[in-house]
């Protein structure tokens, strides 16, 4: 895990030479948490994003609403850590300075299992339910999560090179299971409803286009 974080370090600050901009977010989603890295491109009014982030597990549910994907990602491995993102803004207003309000579509991946109070599948002799030692469930092998989001969200500028950002949206959630011997009884994909709110800070290495 902490090899982890610091390869996305690293990445984060090579990628500093040659982008447009970089910036470093938090980010709540249906699935859960994540720290993202975004390498940005501006063309005009569009913006390019592409993200590499980590998917921060969470050991504690403080909730028990018998959701088995909401907020229920659980990693067991690095690359179930990692979180895969693209999103593409609109700016609107273009007279605005310091405050840029975009539209925006973002769309996450990763691949892990879910962890939580409830099982996918009942419970069977030749596939029992996993549970760890605070009794919470393991979904048997892990899904691929594709969460896709449009909304609304601004930059607002600090200093001449530093910004803030943040975007708020909604969307679809997608959900595949591993075709596995595990799985053989369960439907794919699975949809939900999701939203993203996320809160950054970003930097410029060239003006604004």
């Amino acid at each position: 895990m902490k090899q982890l974080l610091v390869l996305l370090v690293l990445s984060f600050l090579c990628i500093a030479g040659v982008a447009q901009n970089i910036n470093l977010a938090f980010n709540s989603v249906g699935s859960g948490r994540n720290i993202t890295a975004y390498y940005e491109v501006e063309k005009g009014d569009n913006s390019y994003n592409f993200g590499l982030g980590y998917n921060m597990n969470k050991h504690a549910l403080n909730d028990d609403q018998n959701q088995f994907f909401r907020k229920r990602l659980y990693a067991n491995n690095a690359f179930q850590h990692l979180n895969f993102n693209f999103s593409y803004q609109r700016f609107i207003l273009k007279n605005t300075k310091s405050i840029r309000p975009f539209a925006f579509y973002d769309v996450q991946a990763k691949h892990a299992h879910t962890r939580g109070t409830v099982s996918f599948t009942p419970s069977t002799e030749q596939n029992p339910t996993a549970m760890d030692g605070d009794g919470y469930v393991y979904s048997p092998d892990p899904f691929t999560w594709v969460e896709q989001t449009i909304g609304l969200g601004f930059t607002a500028d600090l200093t001449e090179r530093f910004y803030l950002k943040q975007r708020f949206g909604v969307g679809i959630n997608l959900m595949f299971a591993d075709q596995t011997a595990n799985s053989s009884n369960r439907t794919a994909p699975t949809w939900e409803f999701g939203s993203l709110l996320s809160f950054g800070v970003g930097m410029r290495f060239s003006g604004k286009s």
